[in-house]
């Protein structure tokens, strides 16, 4: 009897143990699956957050894109801006709102309102500003740098001159200005910021010859004259007159009474004027050609 209830109780004590194991496995099952549905619902949300981020690169890509087309081929050319929203008519729960105010007229170029453009996967925000600027080459004296940093600053915001500034913000997310039941957290989640600069290099020279068509026949410039060379007089009627920089892509002959002005105060380190003559080619002088270059205003 003593041997059949101890065989009875080291049985019982083994199921006991079996079921505590079986319920332990199943507690850490379920903490794996656990983690697992963590792990899943992780890359489900990274995997949407990428989506958005290249959707939000790709519609201000297609920002900058638009500008450019409308840059080149509108009839307004490098004048072409985006039309700004009417002050006043951007709803206060609009998730573009900071960006679509500040519309005022005579407002910073900088700083004023972008101009939205809606799409069926979202919407980019664009804004153009052209803000030509020069300084002095010369150290300022409030400058605590050296001349040299002083330089690359100067040259660095002197060349902005040449360039119209785009800005262009892609957002994700489908709205209706009308509709402000479109205003929904995604729309407002996200944004990819993209700045490119258009060159409108035309306007850093009064007289750029493009050679476009790439011709070898040299450019001419000034009337040619079939009289004896005489001296430059003032507003002398027979002399083509220049005030500004030249660029010729090519060979140039010089014909005729020519008087070039570069403006003395656009004179940078070394004395070099910031208004030049630039040739990609030869420099030549046609017959009874007289040209002056001068830097006296």
């Amino acid at each position: 009897m003593r041997d059949t209830a101890s065989r009875f109780m080291n049985r019982a004590s083994r199921q006991g143990q079996t079921l505590l194991i079986s319920v332990i496995i199943l507690f850490l099952l379920l903490f794996l699956a656990a983690i697992f549905m963590v792990m899943i619902s992780r890359n489900i949300t990274r995997t949407g957050r990428s989506h958005d981020i290249l959707q939000a690169t790709q519609l201000a890509e297609a920002g900058l894109r638009y500008a450019n087309q409308m840059l080149l081929y509108s009839e307004d050319g490098a004048d072409w801006r985006p039309p700004l929203p009417a002050p006043g008519s951007i709803n206060d729960q609009d998730p573009d709102w900071e960006w679509l105010t500040d519309c005022h007229a005579g407002a910073d170029p900088e700083t004023m309102a972008f101009s939205r453009f809606v799409t069926e996967d979202g919407r980019f925000l664009l804004r153009l500003s052209y803000v030509p600027m020069f300084v002095r080459f010369d150290k300022p004296d409030d400058f605590s740098g050296t001349p040299e940093e002083w330089l690359k600053i100067a040259r660095d915001i002197n060349g902005l001159k040449q360039f119209i500034k785009i800005e262009s913000i892609g957002r994700p997310g489908f709205i209706d200005p009308n509709d402000p039941t479109t205003f929904s957290s995604k729309a407002d989640r996200l944004r990819r910021e993209l700045v490119a600069y258009k060159p409108i290099g035309l306007t850093e020279n009064m007289l750029f010859i493009t050679n476009k068509d790439g011709l070898n026949d040299p450019m001419r410039v000034g009337v040619p004259t079939r009289n004896e060379a005489a001296p430059f007089t003032a507003l002398d009627s027979r002399v083509t007159y220049l005030n500004g920089s030249i660029m010729v892509n090519g060979d140039l002959i010089w014909q005729g009474m020519v008087r070039v002005n570069l403006d003395p105060l656009h004179r940078g380190a070394a004395e070099n004027p910031a208004d030049r003559i630039a040739v990609a080619g030869n420099i030549s002088l046609d017959n009874l050609a007289q040209v002056k270059v001068s830097t006296d205003g």
